[in-house]
């Protein structure tokens, strides 16, 4: 039988309090692009730049156990750092690419006519998905998916629930 849970919560207060072990995490944390000014998503105190987070997020995977974290293409590059210094392995970037994207800039020609359709920055088109790891502790991979992984058959049952802690 094939269990899957998916729980909807705060993922530092979820990793902190929860006594079990998971398999994976996906999280779409503050980008740190201070939208509309609010105080969650500043730059300076962003929750995704600090290492703290990661360390606490990554409590309940089981080694090997996978993070997929969404991010912003102006300040992914904090999020990296943040995550790869907290002891996680970074294994491959993502993108979600998409065309519906509206400029965050200044339209120039609103001042100056002479200067029409011209902006302070670039239409964005795609939002960065970092896949990141944590380190097995078996010593190679196989012995590690013997150890911590599910194993599926084809004959399984398949069963899913959905938790909003939220």
């Amino acid at each position: 039988m094939i269990v899957t849970k998916h729980y909807n919560d705060d993922c530092v207060r979820f990793s902190d309090n929860y006594e079990g072990e998971v398999h994976s995490v996906v999280t779409d944390p503050p980008y740190g692009i201070e939208y509309l000014g609010n105080d969650w998503d500043s730059y300076q105190n962003c929750i995704a730049f600090k290492k703290s987070t990661w360390e606490s997020i990554s409590k309940p995977l089981k080694p090997g156990g996978y993070l997929v974290i969404f991010g912003a293409s102006k300040t992914f590059h904090r999020l990296t750092c943040a995550v790869e210094d907290s002891g996680l392995k970074i294994k491959d970037v993502l993108m979600w690419l998409y065309g519906q994207g509206m400029p965050k800039s200044q339209n120039i020609g609103k001042k100056d006519p002479n200067w029409e359709g011209w902006g302070t920055g670039l239409k964005p088109c795609y939002e960065p998905i970092l896949l990141a790891q944590k380190p097995i502790s078996e010593k190679t991979i196989v012995k590690n998916c013997q150890e911590h992984c599910l194993l599926y058959t084809s004959d399984a049952a398949d069963e899913r629930s959905s938790v909003d802690l939220g």
